[in-house]
């Protein structure tokens, strides 16, 4: 993942930079890219402080200058960003992110090559192994998306599936809506949002911050009506991706929907 610092095309305009002089300004640029690569939150330590003012007279002067103008504090161990936590993402946010970016890789990964009918299972892949979340037999959300992303069922699925021959017809009538094949019957309160699907508070606002994401990613004519355009992105999401979402979600209860939303759109891109 590229790292990248956030800075006002104006920034040289401030009041702060112009009082700091062009000195102190290239020691804050140098600090700003030398915390975002080293994960430092802003922080800067005194030791750090020479290597950043390499080629500068004075490093320690122009900090001075820094903190007296606001655009440093000063702390026990060096010198804190006053701006950081305002523009940039802390480093554990930043660590979830790669970490979704990776999971979503490997299971994107693990998904189209590895299971279904033509599938080959790899003992380097750790998906492969067996009581997996999302891998085994009797796990129907893996199953679900096994079929989708394959066009059929694994190899085991077809020996579970006669047993139940006998008794649709029993069951098929109190449960019609489960088993009709258009997304759109739905009990959800969004479009499409099928009663398979957990009730997960986060489901309905990542399927949003996706198809927002694609919005701006692809645009959309003029003539086309806005919001109906995104209903009909997010109903497309649901009807392709949506138990694959699902199950995403449910493996990561405690991650915030955006940082899921930005893992899934980087896999369903692929």
């Amino acid at each position: 993942m590229s790292l990248y610092i956030k800075l006002n095309a104006e920034y040289a305009s401030d009041d702060e930079f112009i009082e700091a002089g062009p000195m102190a300004e290239l020691l804050y640029i140098r600090a700003l890219c030398f915390c975002k690569r080293k994960m430092l939150d802003g922080i800067v330590s005194r030791a750090q402080l020479s290597v950043l003012g390499t080629g500068l007279t004075n490093p320690t002067r122009h900090a001075r200058t820094l903190v007296s103008v606001g655009l440093w504090e000063e702390t026990d161990t060096g010198y804190r960003i006053t701006a950081w936590v305002k523009w940039n993402k802390s480093a554990d946010e930043i660590e979830t992110e790669r970490q979704l970016a990776k999971d979503a890789g490997e299971r994107g990964n693990h998904e189209r090559w590895h299971v279904g009918p033509d599938g080959k299972p790899s003992p380097k892949c750790r998906l492969c192994r067996p009581g997996l979340i999302g891998l085994s037999s009797g796990d129907p959300i893996g199953g679900a998306i096994r079929g989708a992303n394959r066009g059929g069922s694994p190899k085991e699925e077809p020996e579970e599936e006669p047993e139940p021959e006998e008794e649709p017809k029993e069951e098929e009538e109190p449960e019609p809506d489960r088993h009709r094949p258009s997304p759109r019957s739905t009990g959800g309160s969004l479009n499409g949002s099928t009663t398979t699907q957990p009730k997960d508070p986060r489901f309905e606002t990542t399927l949003g911050l996706i198809a927002d994401q694609n919005i701006e990613r692809h645009g959309t004519s003029n003539r086309v009506n806005p919001d109906s355009y995104r209903q009909a992105c997010i109903s497309n999401l649901i009807r392709q991706h949506g138990e694959r979402i699902a199950a995403f979600l449910a493996e990561r209860p405690d991650h915030p929907a955006q940082l899921c939303a930005d893992a899934l759109a980087l896999e369903i891109a692929r």
